[in-house]
């Protein structure tokens, strides 16, 4: 069997192309595997051209995954033509509401995006459609039809092993009596940001300074409005020496946050899945989440999820880091270590793959 990937982009340091990546690893085990994107940033994925593509498209023996995530007009008619069978594999598109204010294009391209969810969730036979959540499953309006199923997407955990935190940064961030916050991400207006500064603000007003926010994650340049907004809160409330904005940083420094912080935080309105909240179980980092979009279903149990009352998060930072709540606390890292264990290590990501699309194309994968 011959398999495309296909991804308008596969760029690095991107869940997506985590996710493309061991796909790419695993097929290319027992099968031949290409993959075919507008913007390919990765170098030891072996491309195809569009006419290599309609050519391994024809054949009903070959297979095709396509990860939907952004409108991609051109692939549309290429997936209902196909003989060959396709996997939509939905990582959800945000709704165009979050942008509107503060930029048209990508107002418009995920406006776009989402119809075009809804065109191809049209076609009720012939698809399989793997959400990386029941949450996205039902954003598409295919959960509960034959033909579906929830697969986690791969990510890069068991890559930490390999890397040492950086030392200097570690130190810094273990030794300072602050209660560290941190939070990784796009920097984008569905991730609750303007929420997470309206905490950290209500914790100084209630009880003191005594706490730092880290926001790793870069900047988009068509976003500038939303920045002034972040910008003027932090001003605003007097924050300039509690909220820290780091930009993308390397491996070693991403594994010292996570090591060295406190308290992981999620405020996102929509996510499709939030791959941080997994890496931050699988480092034993304690979580505070906003119950809203896919936080709870990729959570699970006996984890903290709280509602939209800012002081409540304030109050559970400012109880919580007490030294007597040490065994909260573990039982927190306790709680998501097991989370992470049973459901989103890659071996047992791997496994539902792997059988999963076992049953629907009747190949070894």
């Amino acid at each position: 069997m011959n398999i495309a990937i296909l991804s308008r982009s596969i760029v690095h340091h991107d869940a997506i192309g985590t996710d493309i990546r061991h796909m790419y690893r695993l097929f290319n085990r027992r099968h031949v595997c290409h993959v075919y994107a507008e913007y390919l940033m990765d170098d030891t994925l072996q491309p195809m051209d569009l006419e290599e593509l309609h050519q391994l498209a024809s054949d009903p023996d070959n297979l095709l995954i396509y990860h939907h995530s952004i409108a991609w007009p051109r692939m549309e008619p290429l997936l209902r033509q196909a003989r060959a069978k396709v996997v939509i594999k939905y990582h959800n598109i945000t709704p165009p509401h979050f942008f509107r204010a503060y930029d048209e294009h990508l107002t418009t391209q995920c406006r776009k995006g989402r119809r075009q969810t809804r065109q191809l969730a049209r076609r009720k036979h012939g698809f399989l459609w793997m959400g990386d959540s029941m949450f996205n499953l039902r954003d598409a309006g295919v959960a509960g039809r034959p033909g579906t199923a929830v697969v986690p997407p791969f990510n890069n955990t068991e890559h930490w092993r390999s890397v040492t935190p950086q030392p200097d940064l570690l130190r810094r961030l273990v030794e300072d009596p602050k209660v560290n916050l941190l939070f990784v991400g796009r920097l984008a207006p569905n991730k609750g940001l303007d929420f997470l500064l309206a905490i950290v603000a209500d914790f100084v007003q209630r009880y003191d300074r005594n706490i730092a926010l880290h926001l790793v994650g870069k900047r988009d340049g068509t976003l500038a409005a939303f920045y002034d907004l972040l910008d003027g809160m932090v001003h605003i409330h007097e924050l300039d020496d509690v909220v820290h904005w780091h930009g993308e940083v390397d491996d070693a420094s991403l594994l010292a946050y996570y090591l060295g912080s406190d308290f992981y935080m999620n405020c996102s309105q929509h996510e499709g899945f939030c791959v941080p909240i997994v890496e931050a179980q699988s480092l034993h980092l304690p979580i505070l989440a906003r119950c809203s979009g896919v936080s709870s279903e990729t959570l699970k149990d006996d984890q903290l999820i709280l509602g939209e009352d800012v002081s409540e998060y304030s109050a559970a930072i400012h109880l919580l880091s007490r030294p007597e709540q040490a065994p909260s606390r573990d039982f927190l890292r306790a709680a998501g270590l097991v989370s992470y264990e049973q459901r989103f290590r890659n071996t047992v990501i791997e496994k539902l793959f792997r059988e999963t699309l076992q049953e629907w194309t009747g190949v070894e994968i």
